[in-house]
């Protein structure tokens, strides 16, 4: 029913992802073009006008099916296939896979019931994505989709109240306390800016590098986010000391709220692009639906979910606990062994 070359060309598909993992990712400039064309030297043989790169078994390859195979492969790969030495390595592949197809027919794998399966998958995928292409654009996407879309989900665009946290971290308490007492003197009849001159009180005197180069600074948090400190920071009066508190390490912190973002609605026009890639996306999934839905309706389809009642889950491989893990016997460990080093215990060196 499948030809061997066909047969091939579908599993290059899984073929081609393995040579694409061995080549590592690099971003391509905005310059770079993401096509990549080989193009035919003086004197090649050819074949029905096209260039033949390689033949495998009588059968040829040529460079515009070379470059199409170039272009099924991820973005990164094809920057990749730039180099010659690289093309080369991969027509290498191409060739050696080919042969393994070949052999493959020729011991009748064609007719397995795991390739004609996958070979089903490949053409389902492809009539789907071809499906959808059809019946869905970005195009057909309008202002007034997107302003119904906005309206329907208003409460999805809220941004909640956000507060900055930074942080003053020491090696004892007693340290801590004395932080406290020279910031309440220095914030004596203080009318400057609070936040920023705790950010560089902690540049200077805190442990934890890692905050203390950029000032103390930990970041955002909302509310709804579980709050990595264990202190409600919402009931903290913004720009006031607290602490010290002792964390999980042993370590004494002292912490500020240094800046508040009201809770907001975000405009249209900051989520446009959201909500057009949503639109898009339940579009076409309300399209595959009414495809499937189309196609059961004219199948002579018949069920019998009673067959599949009764099957026992397969054994666990894999104890959920180790206490749960079987104890080899002593002579399997060779505990009746005498261990290879007695006396005074020194360390065995050869």
């Amino acid at each position: 029913m499948f030809s061997g070359r066909y047969v091939g060309s579908l599993w290059w598909i899984g073929w081609a992802a393995v040579v694409a993992i061995g080549c590592a990712p690099e971003k391509p400039s905005d310059g770079e073009a993401t096509e990549l064309r080989v193009e035919a030297g003086d004197g090649a043989e050819l074949e029905d006008g096209e260039a033949v790169v390689a033949r495998i078994n009588g059968e040829p390859i040529t460079r515009e099916e070379f470059n199409r195979r170039i272009d099924g492969l991820a973005e990164f790969a094809r920057m990749r296939l730039q180099s010659v030495e690289n093309r080369r390595d991969f027509l290498g592949s191409i060739v050696e896979f080919e042969m393994m197809a070949d052999e493959a027919e020729l011991r009748g794998y064609g007719a397995h019931p795991r390739v004609r399966h996958a070979i089903s998958e490949v053409m389902v995928e492809l009539m789907i994505e071809d499906h959808l292409r059809n019946e869905v654009s970005m195009a057909a996407i309008d202002d007034e989709a997107r302003e119904q879309y906005f309206e329907r989900w208003a409460s999805k665009w809220q941004e909640p109240e956000r507060r900055r946290l930074a942080r003053l971290v020491v090696d004892d308490r007693h340290r801590a306390e004395e932080l406290v007492e020279r910031w309440r003197d220095k914030m004596e009849g203080f009318e400057g800016d609070v936040a920023r001159d705790f950010r560089e009180f902690s540049f200077h005197h805190s442990r934890e590098r890692s905050t203390g180069d950029r000032g103390g600074d930990a970041g955002w948090y909302t509310a709804e986010q579980e709050f990595r400190f264990g202190e409600d920071i919402f009931a903290w009066q913004p720009e006031t000391l607290q602490g010290p508190f002792e964390d999980e390490q042993g370590r004494w912190v002292l912490k500020m709220v240094i800046e508040v973002e009201e809770q907001r609605q975000a405009t249209r026009e900051e989520v446009e692009q959201q909500i057009t890639a949503q639109i898009y996306e339940e579009r076409r999934q309300q399209a595959r639906q009414e495809l499937v839905e189309g196609l059961t309706a004219g199948a002579d389809v018949e069920v019998w979910n009673e067959r599949i009642e009764g099957f026992e889950s397969p054994p666990q491989l894999v104890a959920p606990r180790l206490d749960e893990i079987p104890r080899p016997a002593s002579s399997e460990l060779g505990e009746d062994r005498e261990p290879a080093n007695q006396g005074n215990g020194a360390r065995h060196e050869e």
